[in-house]
């Protein structure tokens, strides 16, 4: 099975979709470390991918918002990306494909995923130049507070923001905004303190 890329919809419904193509597979997975997957973490996983794995149904590989990979992890994903053993199959979801390298995108199958879609880029730009009380009252009005809603918004932001220079000058912005995402996978959490939070600190 090829390495496949899923976009599209949200986090959640993302890892469900990529969980479901690896079902049954000797299954690792690549987890962000402070905000970020790093090279060392890509090196250290890689010799284990050859060896013949005790699950008939093969190896998987899940990279869940694998936008989060620095672009020295991703290089080094390449190789095995493009001729992965015939036992091993890569998964990785990501808001929008434009968020990874374009030689990471090349060799991967595809596939977008139907939900609610993210929310315009152009409003992403708006809210993020203004001013913070300004930010409140447009997200409130445009987005809510529902947690499908706020997690396309935050693909949203960092569509926005996929550009290499554009990544480089909103390190920070785009680290908080993992946080506050990580926070969101907890159901008990206040969604509205979390978002709130975040425009603030914009």
């Amino acid at each position: 099975m090829p390495s496949i890329l899923l976009h599209g919809a949200d986090p959640t419904t993302r890892e469900e979709k990529a969980s479901e193509i690896l079902k049954d597979r000797q299954l690792h997975r690549l987890d962000a470390d402070r905000g970020r997957i790093k090279i060392a973490q890509v090196i250290e996983l890689l010799p284990h991918l050859y060896i013949k794995p005790q699950s008939r149904a093969g190896r998987g590989v899940l990279i869940a918002e694998a936008q989060q990979m620095t672009q020295e992890a991703q290089s080094a994903l390449l190789k095995t990306l493009e001729e992965p053993p015939t036992f091993l199959t890569f998964v990785l979801t990501v808001p929008h494909p434009k968020l990874l390298l374009p030689t990471v995108v090349s060799r991967c199958l595809i596939k977008g995923i139907k939900g609610r879609g993210m929310v315009q880029t152009a409003f992403a730009a708006k809210i993020i130049s203004a001013s913070p009380a300004r930010r409140l009252e447009m997200f409130e009005k445009e987005v809510g507070y529902g947690l499908d809603d706020t997690l396309s918004f935050f693909d949203s932001v960092e569509a926005h923001l996929a550009g290499p220079k554009s990544i480089r000058l909103e390190t920070q912005k785009i680290k908080k905004m993992w946080e506050a995402k990580k926070m969101l996978r907890d159901q008990s959490t206040n969604v509205k303190m979390v978002v709130d939070q975040l425009l603030i600190s914009w």
